[in-house]
């Protein structure tokens, strides 16, 4: 009897021993999780040169987004003999991709998969665009552009377009819009509709931003200048991931 009893404890005992160890590997493995996350956070706001502030709004985002799946094509608009407009000393197709490249990794930080047509200076016929999109499973397409006025130097501001009659679309762009908006450091001219190959060809709700007026001197200036892609990349992945959420949340008819 002594000698069952003594097993029944040296039994009792090594399970002790395992269910602490297992808690214990548990408690290492979210330190490591949570240092993991940290580290990653401040390579961002690092990389990024992103304020406390703004940091703060991607941490909320970031919340916002755990259990949903957003998968997001980023087109940035021209490339390789496509130049856009602008001038040889800087191309539109090279500050669209400046504002791409600033725009991936805070959409991924707040758990957005990526993927983009084009990731260097490359031509991509618009075909080629909505074809990606339409053989892709994301859930939205967004494409980064800047703008130009031959008649009216003056002109200047984001405005973001829709397919008409895409009802998604239209509140998708409003989002974007508000959140530049809010920002306090961007010009807006609204939402517009327009007869655009990636908005009436692609199948997926689709969006096309002109960020800005290179026709305009100094919004012109603006848009060179890397601190201010900055400013767009952020309010413009604030809008996108807000946006996409609220459609999730209270869907609207296409």
């Amino acid at each position: 009897m002594r000698v069952y009893r003594a097993r029944f404890l040296a039994a009792l005992a090594l399970t002790g021993i395992l269910v602490l160890m297992v808690l214990g590997g548990v408690g290492i493995f979210r330190l490591i999780i949570k240092r993991d996350e940290r580290e990653v956070r401040e390579t961002v706001q690092e990389t990024m040169e992103i304020v406390d502030e703004d940091m703060g709004q991607l941490d909320e985002l970031k919340e916002k987004m755990k259990g949903t799946e957003f998968v997001l094509i980023l087109d940035a608009g021209h490339g390789g003999s496509d130049v856009g407009t602008g001038d040889a000393s800087y191309y539109e197709k090279d500050i669209n991709m400046d504002i791409v490249n600033e725009m991936v990794p805070l959409l991924e930080y707040c758990g957005v998969k990526v993927l983009l047509t084009r990731e260097g200076d490359e031509t991509v016929a618009l075909e080629e665009r909505s074809g990606y999109a339409n053989e892709s499973e994301a859930d939205r397409f967004v494409s980064i552009h800047c703008n130009y006025c031959e008649d009216d130097a003056s002109v200047a501001g984001l405005e973001c377009y829709y397919w008409e009659s895409s009802g998604v679309g239209r509140s998708y762009a409003e989002s974007i819009v508000r959140a530049a908006e809010e920002s306090g450091e961007i010009k807006v001219r609204g939402t517009r509709t327009q007869d655009f190959h990636v908005l009436r060809e692609t199948q997926i709700t689709a969006i096309l931003i002109e960020t800005g007026y290179i026709s305009n001197g100094e919004e012109g200036r603006k848009l060179m200048s890397f601190d201010y892609q900055k400013t767009l990349a952020f309010y413009l992945v604030k809008g996108i991931v807000e946006g996409y959420l609220d459609s999730v949340a209270e869907p609207v008819g296409m």
